[in-house]
């Protein structure tokens, strides 16, 4: 008979204390662990379901304690699971190096796990992103969740986990309008956007992406007040339609430094910012590049 969980204690997780159901508890990634060979085989089951498009199996939990320092893709591998649903049910937002002691839930299935109240900048990233047919779940017994079976991280939630190359320059946004062809708002007609929007509130502090110089600061009808940074290898970043600049032309700045604020300058429905990365004058998918 497979195993399920009963009701007890607390987990410790990303140095927080859950109160939360008491999982089986899975001792070691390997085939010597009954439990272990019990998760490989849920997770298959809903391989199976999946590709029949058959009702899937029932979502259940299972917890490991790490008997030694790994990373998140190595466990993830071990399990036959991807990264994204360990690291959106753990709460975790970079590919840091985990501790022995440390606690992990493991699902029987893939997919992406997104809190109802958010618990980090990853969290407000994938609860801003459309998805359908998500299941509400408890997996620490006190939040809801919803759970998306089979997802896996778009581009800004890959960029982010993976920490590539910028900083992220709100304190927290949403996105409300990505990088590529769309309908312009004002003209009606399909028009390439060379940047993302990020929807926030008036006078939000805006930050650096990364550290480097300013090169323009000024204002046109379509972008409104704002920046343009150059930084090493090429690179160039631009923060449109904003309330206020905080620095001065040729200035040097670093991540994170406070650069300017939202604001509805310029060519915009509503207070946000429009973000470029470019490299050698042509536009890149900022969703590649922001952490």
């Amino acid at each position: 008979m497979r195993i399920r969980s009963i009701l007890c204690p607390v987990l410790l997780i990303q140095g927080l204390l859950f109160a939360l159901p008491d999982y089986p508890l899975i001792r070691e990634l390997s085939f010597r662990d009954p439990l272990f060979i019990q998760l490989g085989e849920e997770i298959a089951d809903f391989y199976k379901a999946e590709a029949r498009k058959s009702v899937l199996p029932e979502l259940i939990f299972f917890r490991h304690i790490l008997k030694e320092d790994q990373d998140l893709f190595s466990i993830a591998s071990r399990c036959s699971l991807p990264y994204d649903t360990l690291a959106s049910l753990n709460g975790y937002v970079r590919n840091t190096r985990l501790q022995k002691g440390e606690s992990l839930l493991l699902p029987n299935q893939p997919g992406l796990f997104v809190p109802r109240d958010p618990r980090n900048d990853m969290d407000r990233f994938s609860e801003s992103i459309p998805r359908e047919n998500g299941i509400p779940c408890s997996p620490f017994g006190d939040q809801e969740y919803i759970f998306y079976p089979g997802e896996r991280f778009g581009p800004v939630e890959r960029s982010f986990f993976l920490g590539v190359f910028l900083g992220f320059p709100l304190r927290a946004g949403v996105v409300s309008s990505s990088y590529g062809e769309r309908i312009d708002p004002f003209s009606g007609h399909s028009q390439f956007h060379h940047g993302i929007d990020l929807a926030a509130p008036m006078g939000a502090e805006v930050l650096a992406a990364r550290e480097g110089r300013v090169i323009f600061n000024g204002a046109d009808e379509v972008y409104g007040l704002y920046i343009v940074l150059e930084h090493a290898n090429g690179y160039q970043t631009l923060y449109g339609h904003l309330k206020k600049s905080l620095v001065r032309l040729n200035q040097e700045v670093v991540l994170g430094m406070i650069i300017g604020e939202v604001g509805v300058t310029g060519q915009t429905t509503g207070p946000h910012l429009h973000f470029e990365v470019r490299r050698k004058g042509v536009s890149r998918d900022p969703s590649y590049f922001i952490r």
